[in-house]
């Protein structure tokens, strides 16, 4: 009984205890319920787009026509006619350009103002616009309208031109028989499109999704329409789509300490290349001349052959790029220093591949990277440089019998194209803003300038159906965007 009693008060005095510490320990509040937080979208912003015309076409085809009609003889040999090229003349289908604007935030409630630039074409070729935009923000994702006026300059241009040669002469008639026509020839014949500034409407609307704070992605639609002429490759009214990369600096991003970009990386690319030498040929298109018809009777000559026929185009449209690249970069505080290779496909044949080894000096400011680059450049240039139209054979001369065959018929005339193929060396400037999404992953816009010089052509001699591009620069202009893995958190 004592045993018992004795257990109960030791156990009463540690509850006692217990309950003592309890009291002097400081009360825990219970955790607050969790409200989604809506991200901010006010402030500056800068980016950049890539996209398309929808529907647009690539190219559009012009016939030559052949140079006129053959003139008939009696029994004697028909000439040949011009070989009859269609030349394929570029349309406006991709861009790639820059936007900026400033948004306010009410709630849920986004307004905003947003300019635009991109090139349709060469780079004077230019596409604008000023819109106002209004959307509301759920979760990360911002859905909004936009509608404002647009600017277009197209300037008048050479497309191309057409070259031809000479119709071979008509064969000789033995006695009593009938000569042989000549053959067609075309000349030259410059296609030209005349150029246009106008102020237009612009409407549409996208949807847009923060990555984080300071980096987003969206897909915009917007439909053009402007007055004034229909020209060739220049639509009136069109509708264009595409895809954004924006950087929102805010004040927050400066104050914070600059993130970590030291060690290696790897990543694409996606851009457009603006060539920039004049005279550049573009698509080109060749015709051999008709052969001419053999003479009826044995006195009677042959038809001369047709001058062959080509067409040389001038690139206009900016031309799709891709590739990889791979650098390193050593760090002191906000200062970023770098080396960065990378190697680029495009679609123009003067520019088939590119490649640079650079150096990169940047400054970090929290999350985003600020940076000049330059170094050297090689590029692969296939580009047709000369195309040749000939001259037709001249048709065989009439016999002294009437017996068939009569004179021969003259042969068509060629049509060449020159192409080097050559591996070109100079150098490349620019420079670009990066922003992580990660501590391994960042997305991005460059600027770069190829400063390339082209192999001298030999001289040409005058004469018809030959026109080259002499020797002279092939620089280019690239835009692009880009998704780089760090290899070092």
């Amino acid at each position: 009984m004592i045993r018992i009693t004795l257990l109960s008060a030791i156990g009463a005095s540690l509850l006692a205890v217990q309950a003592a510490q309890a009291a002097d320990a400081p009360v825990r509040p219970l955790p607050a319920p969790a409200f989604p937080v809506l991200p901010d979208w006010s402030g500056f912003y800068v980016g950049s787009q890539f996209g398309g015309v929808a529907g647009g076409r690539g190219a559009r085809g012009v016939a030559s026509g052949d140079g006129g009609g053959v003139v008939p003889t009696l029994f004697g040999g028909r000439g040949g006619r011009t070989g009859i090229a269609v030349a394929p003349v570029e349309g406006r289908t991709v861009f790639q350009g820059l936007h900026a604007g400033v948004n306010g935030q009410w709630g849920a409630v986004v307004a905003g103002l947003e300019g635009d630039v991109a090139s349709l074409g060469p780079l004077d070729d230019v596409l604008g616009s000023v819109r106002s935009r209004l959307g509301l923000a759920s979760g990360q994702v911002l859905v909004y309208g936009t509608a404002g006026l647009a600017v277009r300059t197209v300037p008048a241009l050479v497309l191309g031109t057409f070259v031809g040669g000479n119709g071979g002469a008509g064969g000789n008639a033995g006695p009593g028989g009938s000569g042989g026509a000549g053959g067609n020839g075309f000349g030259s014949a410059v296609l030209a499109r005349g150029g246009t500034d106008g102020i237009g409407v612009v409407g549409g609307g996208g949807i847009e999704v923060k990555l984080t704070p300071g980096v987003s992605t969206g897909v915009e639609a917007l439909y053009y329409s402007f007055d004034g002429p229909r020209l060739l490759g220049a639509p009136r009214d069109f509708l264009t789509v595409r895809g954004r990369l924006t950087v929102h600096p805010g004040p927050a991003w400066a104050a914070v300490a600059p993130a970590n970009w030291a060690g290696g990386y790897l990543g694409g690319h996606l851009g457009a290349l603006h060539g920039l030498s004049a005279g550049r040929f573009g698509p080109s298109a060749l015709a051999t001349g008709e052969p001419g018809g053999a003479g009826t009777r044995g006195i009677d000559g042959g038809g001369g052959g047709g001058g062959g026929l080509a067409f040389a185009g001038l690139a206009r449209s900016p031309a799709i790029l891709g590739g990889l690249h791979v650098g390193y970069n050593w760090q002191r505080a906000a200062l970023v220093l770098g080396a960065e290779g990378d190697v680029s496909f495009a679609d123009a044949a003067s520019h088939r591949t590119l490649g640079t080894i650079r150096g990169r000096l940047g400054w970090s400011a929290g999350a985003t990277l600020l940076y000049a680059t330059a170094g050297v450049a090689f590029a692969r240039n296939e580009g047709v440089r000369a195309v040749f139209a000939g001259d037709g054979g001249p048709g065989g001369n009439g016999g002294l019998v009437l017996a068939g065959p009569g004179g021969a018929s003259g042969t068509g005339g060629p049509a060449l194209a020159f192409r080097p193929r050559d591996t070109e060396i100079g150098f490349v400037v620019g420079g670009g803003l990066e922003a992580r999404l990660s501590e391994r992953v960042s997305a991005g816009v460059e600027a770069l300038y190829y400063g390339l010089s082209d192999r001298a052509l030999a001289p040409v001699p005058p004469g018809p159906g030959r026109i080259a591009v002499p020797g002279r620069g092939n620089d280019a202009l690239v835009l692009r965007t880009r998704l780089s893995f760090s290899f070092q958190p």
